[in-house]
């Protein structure tokens, strides 16, 4: 407190020796002699001198201040507008994408098309994780490092960083160092593929498709906005609309050849329409030749008498003729919806033209195994409710099928039985006869005989079986009873055919004495019949009588 004293003492001596000292200059002014009151106008004056100056003063040292701040401002915003422009020129020249948000501003401010990057981030499938990443960086300033899927399933690297009150993103779109440039591989697919945008128009399309529509680049095909068959427009419109679109064949000029193809559109996420046409020339060419090749078996088919079906894998009937569907009384319509193996033995038991079974379904099941088991074979005859004879075989086929063939052999089975009655009839026939009897068929081989004829050579019926050759019989007849000239006269009157010059061949002494006569006839067939008389008696009995008759006669 003395210091300030002091100090106050010592400013304000100097202003009162100033009054002092202006208070008789001022009374000499005034033509007047000192008074009282000029004391303090006197200090009121050097009061308002010394404030003057030191205003001035004051002045102008502000001013000179101000005026060094103002060239320092403008050169401090020369250097910063410098640094900014050259950080624009580098975020836009560099592959960097970038977001900066914050400050107040009601937009992002992005480079390198950092905002794509973000809205891409914000619409795909993990939106919610980076919206929540994004407001801990906003509020908190939390850094983050995230790897986004994008609304087309591209993977982005998202990088948060805090900067000041602002935040700044880094996007980057991750690719493996392996990934091929797909557009590249697209061009070098000789199938046309193309991309159209949601209202209709071309994108992108590879060489393909620029080859089949003739056009001489992209930039050209783009233009044009090209299709590559002119009802494709309509065909996009219904798969813009939601509309499938597969495999819909189209016709199209390619190196001057028509071609085939099959054209497929798909809609992607981005709305846009992915089409794609594969040349199936060859494969219609195909199908061609196999409805013919399947038109020509179906008629093969139905001028075959035997009735044939074929079912596939799946137990159905695929293929049958018109012999199968008469056969079974079937109607063609009900036969062409394919119905299963099954069901058409169900529907023919009812309608009593299968053979009675004790247990139907083991007996159906039984005929169900071809198809499971590939080696199982089946033939044999179906003898049915309404009096019918079936020959019936069945075996796999190569597609894991069975083919079946059906004959009806009901009039064969009673020409059987009729001729198998026949044959014993003339057996029995035969048999009552006493002469031996051969009969012998064109071509040499024993066709039947009587018991008199086994008797008569000494021959058993196994030996005479299985129809042998006259050789053979020969062989065994002089075997059992010597040679002679019998079997020597049947041989030439088969061999030459002229039947008619042996038939009156009169008696021929067996090599066993025996007296035989042979007769031979030719039957209407071309079979020889050669019967065999003994008529060793007669002619014993006539010696008798001849030797009798002599001395009476003398």
């Amino acid at each position: 407190m003395h210091i300030v004293t002091e100090l106050l003492q010592a400013l304000v001596a100097p202003l009162v020796s100033a009054a002092n000292a202006l208070t008789p200059l001022l009374a000499e002014l005034a033509h007047r002699p000192v008074q009282n009151g000029d004391f303090m106008l006197s200090a009121f004056v050097v009061s308002v001198a010394v404030i003057g100056i030191a205003l001035c003063w004051w002045a102008a040292f502000t001013r000179a201040r101000w005026s060094n701040f103002r060239i320092d401002a403008g050169r401090r915003e020369s250097r910063l507008s410098g640094a900014v422009r050259l950080r624009d020129m580098l975020l836009r020249e560099s592959n960097l994408c970038l977001v900066l948000l914050g400050h107040g501003q009601k937009t992002p401010v992005s480079y390198g098309g950092g905002g794509d990057f973000l809205q891409d981030c914000m619409r795909g499938p993990d939106a919610a994780l980076f919206a929540t990443a994004l407001d801990a960086l906003l509020k908190s300033g939390f850094a983050f490092d995230l790897q986004v899927r994008a609304t087309d399933h591209r993977r982005i690297l998202a990088q948060g960083k805090p900067m000041g009150g602002a935040a700044a993103i880094y996007f980057e779109e991750l690719r493996a160092e392996h990934e091929p440039d797909y557009r590249e591989a697209l061009n070098v697919l000789p199938t046309p593929v193309w991309v159209r945008r949601n209202d209709l128009a071309l994108a992108w399309a590879n060489r393909a498709f620029l080859e089949v529509v003739q056009a001489q680049s992209l930039d050209s095909a783009l233009a044009g906005n090209a299709f590559i068959e002119k009802s494709e427009r309509d065909l996009a419109v219904g798969a813009r609309d939601g509309a499938v679109v597969t495999g819909v064949r189209r016709f199209a000029t390619r190196n001057g050849e028509r071609r085939a193809l099959s054209i497929n559109l798909n809609k992607l996420a981005d709305a846009t329409l992915l089409g794609m046409a594969v040349d199936v020339t060859e494969t219609v060419e195909a199908e061609a030749r196999l409805k013919l090749h399947i038109d020509t078996y179906a008629g093969l088919l139905d001028r075959i008498p035997a009735a044939i079906a074929n079912f596939g894998a799946d137990r159905r009937l695929t293929h049958y003729n018109s012999a199968y569907a008469q056969l079974w009384c079937l109607e063609s319509a009900w036969l062409d919806s394919h119905p299963p193996l099954d069901e058409i033995l169900d529907r023919l038991r009812r309608a009593g033209r299968l053979p009675e079974q004790r247990d139907f379904r083991r007996w159906k099941d039984e005929h169900m195994r071809p198809f499971s088991d590939r080696t199982r074979y089946v033939d044999e005859v179906w003898h049915t409710s309404n009096e019918k004879s079936i020959k019936v075989q069945a075996q796999p086929d190569l597609e894991g099928g069975v083919f079946y063939i059906f004959e009806d052999i009901s009039e064969h089975e009673r020409l059987t039985a009729r001729l198998s009655l026949l044959s014993r009839v003339q057996r029995a026939t035969l048999d009552a006869i006493d002469e031996p009897i051969a009969i012998f068929d064109p071509s040499g081989r024993l066709a039947t005989h009587n018991l008199a004829f086994a008797a008569s050579w000494q021959l058993t019926e196994d030996e005479l079986a299985e129809a042998p050759h006259f050789t053979r019989v020969a062989s065994l007849c002089i075997a059992r009873k010597g040679r002679d000239q019998i079997w020597d006269i049947v041989s030439a009157a088969l061999a030459s055919g002229e039947i008619e010059g042996y038939a009156e061949w009169g008696k021929v002494t067996r090599a066993d004495g025996r007296v035989i006569v042979v007769s031979l006839s030719h039957l209407p067939n071309g079979a020889i019949v050669v019967m065999f008389k003994d008529v060793t008696d007669l002619e014993r009995f006539s010696e008798e009588l001849g030797h009798g008759a002599s001395p009476a006669a003398a």
